[in-house]
């Protein structure tokens, strides 16, 4: 192999020139009044009341960076991509999804690193609820469905890049140290080595790879996310990515099953309903069948195509089954709120009195 191909391989992924990183504005600061002194080694000029970031230094720390990642993983270790500000959360999560990284985009979960088994159990927690929603979706009171919806919210916000994480990562990636310092505490607390995006305002000693540049421009993070996202692509595991889509996949083959369940329960009642009230007669002594009740559909009523859905979902599409439900029963049907379910039974009476 010829020493051109072997730098090739070497670098075979691709790297921004300075320009890149001029124009993505990598080379802003911070105000020089708002410096750590131990950036100094990274700092071009002061221009304006700034600090000027020399990217010359930014791309051969950045290359180093990646050269380690691309190590890591050719050994089959795993990466934690942290970055929860407004400027990187949307990306951080775009790359973490797209290439199958754990990611945290919300807020760092306190001890997710120093105290992994107890928020694991939170993580194990958030799958089997979102399991347990589309199983209880038409069993749960809508009280009862409301709050369980609100946890699973609440938890897959906070977990959702964390799913099937069953170790600690083999390193943390860091967007902006001085605003994430909890997570770079823990990693540092362990011994994970940390790769970050460090900016004037930040100690760069704290991590094991710095890459000096403006962490608060989009432009900038998407630019070294970029970078990152081409050594996944040539190095990283599909295997969490896998999982994740599995998982997905079950959940959607779960909620057809339900509905197809559910639809079936509801057609039965319906059928049953009507062989009871409008077959439905009394035998007298005589052998002599007497009919009782005509059957009535719900649509009589002028509920409204909406509310009639909802009624005929729970299995209710007849006046004479409406006319037994009580004001809480029909306020736990899904979509039926207390003010609807007033407003029906208001209407059943009339419908009834007038009969």
């Amino acid at each position: 192999m010829s020493k051109t191909q072997t730098q090739k391989t070497k670098t075979s992924f691709q790297f921004p020139t300075t320009d890149d990183l001029l124009k993505a504005g990598a080379q802003f600061g911070h105000s020089t009044k708002r410096w750590h002194p131990a950036f100094a080694p990274y700092i071009y000029k002061e221009s304006k009341g700034i600090y000027i970031i020399n990217v010359e230094r930014t791309l051969e720390k950045l290359k180093e960076a990646m050269k380690f990642l691309e190590n890591l993983f050719k050994d089959g270790g795993t990466l934690l991509l942290v970055g929860t500000k407004k400027q990187a959360a949307p990306t951080v999560k775009e790359v973490g999804e797209k290439y199958g990284v754990y990611f945290v985009a919300y807020k760092w979960p306190a001890g997710l690193l120093t105290n992994f088994e107890r928020v694991s159990q939170s993580i194990n927690t958030m799958l089997n609820l979102r399991e347990q929603l589309i199983k209880k979706r038409y069993v749960l009171p809508k009280k009862e469905l409301l709050t369980m919806e609100r946890r699973v919210h609440k938890l897959q916000r906070r977990f959702e890049g964390l799913a099937f994480m069953t170790d600690l990562p083999s390193a943390v990636f860091i967007i902006d140290i001085a605003r994430e310092k909890i997570a770079l505490k823990e990693a540092r607390k362990l011994g994970i080595p940390v790769v970050a995006m460090v900016d004037s305002n930040a100690d760069p000693r704290l991590v094991d790879y710095p890459i000096p540049i403006n962490d608060d421009a989009i432009k900038s993070i998407r630019l070294v996310m970029e970078v990152l996202a081409d050594v996944l692509s040539k190095y990283g595991s599909d295997k969490l990515k896998v999982m994740r889509q599995k998982f997905e996949e079950q959940l959607r083959v779960l909620e057809e099953n339900v509905e197809k369940a559910h639809a079936y329960s509801a057609s039965v009642q319906a059928k049953q309903e009507v062989t009871e009230v409008k077959a439905g007669a009394k035998t007298t002594g005589k052998g002599k069948v007497i009919r009782v009740k005509t059957y009535r559909p719900i649509e009589q009523l002028g509920l409204g195509k909406g509310i009639e859905e909802k009624l005929q979902a729970a299995g209710i599409h007849s006046i004479e089954l409406l006319s037994q439900k009580s004001l809480a029963e029909l306020k736990a049907i899904k979509g039926i709120g207390a003010k609807t379910a007033e407003k029906i039974i208001s209407i059943v009476k009339k419908y009834n009195a007038s009969k």
